[in-house]
This record gives structure tokens, C-alpha cells and sequence, in this order.
């Protein structure tokens, strides 16, 4: 059955159990975090197609994230700091008025069919290998280390998590989050991750030649 929820147009993708900080400086989006606090209840962001990110009149994609308010701040001009947490997938099907702000009537999808089939467990089994790598690359590069890298065990909230943690053109992360087949979010991720963990493998080898470089310079 369809609900009705407010809806908050970014330039920016968001996936289920993403963490979402927001400066919250509009009148309009002042309301809808008040209406959403004093209801506990769930807003909606989604990418934007077209129009402007401040101002009204933002036209977004179908398909976007729920999240909800996990921490917020009041500042004194009545501005808000918010952190909010992905929820669930959701499929605008009509956009209402903009009286405060924008509202749309959207459907959650359920868990995707083929989140329990062997090949996709499969896929999942290499994508995780290729996610523990970035994760360990990452680090690596930040000047940690880490015995064990844990990734998540199931495949629809690998993908998620992939999804948002990967740095990726915004067009590639809403592919991802707009494919019903886990298997899809999969492949799209797996490609992610390979030219991400490309990436970061030419930066650690590049800092390692200027840090050698730099020693030899010493001697």
C-alpha cells in the first residue's frame, strides 16, 4: 500500500545503513525536520534529475532512500546539524505539492527475489574479497593496519554498503541503488571496486616511491 512521505531532493545518493549528515538551512526543510521529529517518522532523499538543489523545484528520481533522524542539533538561528540513517529502498509514484515542502507518494520494494540464490551467494563470496581488499587499501593508505577487514555476510546489505562507502560517479552509485536483482547491485559494485582498489593501489605504490625517494635523498 502507497505512503506518503516527505521527500528531500539532493545531489547526492543514499543507500540503506548509510550515515547522512545534513546542514539543514531552508524554512521549508526546517518544517520537515520538526514534522519528522515530532512523528519519529521517515523522509525520503532522493538524487535529483533536474532543477536546483536550493531554491524549490527540484524534480527527483524515482527511486531513492528513507532515512531517519539518528542525532540532531538545534543552532540557535533555528538552523538544524542532522545525522540521519538509510532505511530502505523506495519508488516515488506521485509527487505531491511543495506546501511546505515536497511530499511523495512512494511504495518500499521488498527484499529482492534473488537475494537466496546460490549464484548470487556466489558473486557475493568475490565481491566481499574485493571489498575487504579496498577496505584494507584504504586503510593502508590512512597509515592504519587491520589484522582482519569484516565485511557484511549478506549480499543485499554488501551491496548497500559498497554503495556507500565506494567513492563513484553519482550516476554509477544511482544505478546501484535502482537495480530490483541483487546480482545487478553486485556487478555494478564489482566494477566499482576494481577501478577503486586501481586507484588506491597507484597511490600507496606512488607514496611509497616519494618515501623511498625521499630517504635515498637523505643518505
Amino acid at each position: 500500500m502507497p505512503t506518503v512521505i516527505p521527500i528531500f531532493p539532493l545531489n547526492t545518493v543514499v543507500f540503506p545503513g548509510q550515515q547522512v549528515p545534513l546542514h539543514i538551512f531552508e524554512p521549508r526543510y526546517r518544517q520537515l525536520v520538526a514534522d519528522v521529529r515530532r512523528d519519529e517518522g521517515e523522509f525520503g532523499i532522493a538524487l535529483i534529475e533536474s532543477g536546483p538543489e536550493v531554491g524549490g523545484g527540484a524534480v527527483p528520481r524515482a527511486v531513492g532512500c528513507a532515512v531517519r533522524i539518528a542525532e540532531m542539533q538545534e543552532l540557535p538561528d533555528g538552523r538544524f546539524n542532522v545525522i540521519c540513517r538509510g532505511t530502505r529502498r523506495f519508488r516515488l509514484l506521485e509527487s505531491l505539492d511543495e506546501a511546505p515542502y515536497l511530499r511523495g507518494e512512494v511504495e518500499f520494494p521488498p527484499r529482492p527475489d534473488d537475494a537466496g540464490d546460490e549464484e548470487t551467494a556466489e558473486r557475493a563470496g568475490d565481491v566481499r574479497d574485493l571489498f575487504a581488499d579496498h577496505l584494507g587499501l584504504a586503510l593502508a593508505i590512512e597509515g592504519g593496519w587491520q589484522r582482519e577487514m569484516r565485511t557484511p555476510a549478506d549480499p543485499v546489505r554488501l551491496a548497500d554498503t559498497i554503495g556507500a562507502t565506494v567513492a563513484a560517479p553519482i550516476g554509477h552509485k544511482q544505478a546501484m541503488l535502482e537495480a530490483s536483482r541483487v546480482a545487478t547491485r553486485l556487478e555494478i559494485g564489482q566494477r566499482l571496486l576494481e577501478s577503486a582498489n586501481r586507484s588506491l593501489r597507484e597511490q600507496l605504490a606512488l607514496r611509497r616511491r616519494l618515501k623511498l625517494g625521499g630517504l635515498g635523498a637523505q643518505n
